[in-house]
């Protein structure tokens, strides 16, 4: 085989590996039953804070009616198995995706408050009733997002990327005071539109054993290089089983209507695969051009 067909299929297999993706799951709601929790079958049960609102399971989403909250409510999620939470490595890419569209969505500064954090263990696993205090979220690491989903928002940072640096407290998301700003992007937030999806994206990737990539974007409807990226180079979070999105109170929104979550990690690739045959390739070049050299000389 000729040495530069050699290489490039050496260099062919290393970026497919590197670009490689494990689904944890992908849910569509299907099964129209949102308290099915059943990872191997791409079903997570999505629980909420406050018995005021409705939540209504169809074939193909869960809605929610917060009109009657009578507060701040929460909606939230585990994407893996008990006690089995992502660990991210050096090179690992934790994605989640979440599919989502309103009616009745509200104007001004509306703000949402979202994460992606790790239980510890200690799981709320049905619904709240007064709020998202619970005894269970005290512990829990992760990092997060504050943003404005407004039908007329208000001007500011659009993108406001988090860690949860003050654990100690039961109610996950009630005080910003609990979250340390990782970095904020000056793009000014848009304006969404009732009935239309959008696709919330939320991505953790692993640089170095020090340095942490945080990307949020949103995409959908007229929106437009709507996302943002920064570094987290202090205290590093690399684990992770479960998501929470809460609003600040009733008006915010009509309904509000989950239709998809998918969540991924992209792995680095495995020396006994991929890597090994790239080397085992590469090494046949060079053994070619040797014994091509040594059969030049006089």
């Amino acid at each position: 085989m000729p040495s530069r067909r050699i290489a490039f299929i050496a260099a062919l297999v290393v970026v497919s590996g590197a670009a490689s993706a494990a689904t944890l799951v992908h849910d569509i709601f299907a099964d129209g039953d949102r308290t099915n929790q059943d990872i191997a079958n791409n079903s997570i049960a999505i629980f909420k804070a406050r018995s005021g609102t409705t939540a209504t399971s169809n074939i193909g989403s869960v809605e929610f009616n917060p009109t009657a909250a009578a507060g701040a409510d929460m909606y939230w999620g585990f994407f893996t198995e008990p006690d089995s939470p992502v660990s991210l490595g050096v090179g690992d890419t934790l994605t989640f995706k979440l599919t989502v569209s309103f009616t009745g969505l509200a104007a001004g500064n509306n703000g949402l408050r979202f994460g992606l954090l790790d239980s510890q263990g200690s799981r709320q696993t049905a619904d709240l009733t007064g709020g998202a205090s619970n005894a269970s979220f005290v512990g829990d690491t992760g990092y997060g997002l504050f943003t404005q989903m407004s039908s007329a928002p208000t001007a500011g940072n659009a993108f406001n990327l988090v860690e949860r640096t003050t654990t100690s407290t039961s109610n996950v998301f009630n005080s910003a005071a609990d979250f340390t700003t990782v970095g904020f992007t000056g793009t000014e937030v848009q304006a969404l539109s009732d009935n239309q999806d959008y696709v919330l994206t939320y991505s953790i990737f692993r640089q170095s054993e020090t340095d942490t990539i945080l990307t949020a974007g949103i995409t959908g409807g007229s929106l437009t290089n709507y996302s943002h990226s920064v570094t987290d180079t202090v205290t590093p979070q690399t684990t992770f089983d479960w998501f929470g999105f809460r609003i600040p109170g009733s008006t915010f929104a009509t309904t509000i209507s989950f239709k998809e979550i998918d969540v991924t990690i992209s792995p680095i690739p495995e020396r006994s695969t991929s890597a090994v045959l790239a080397a085992t390739m590469l090494g046949l070049m060079f053994r070619r051009r040797s014994r091509k050299g040594s059969a030049e000389k006089p």
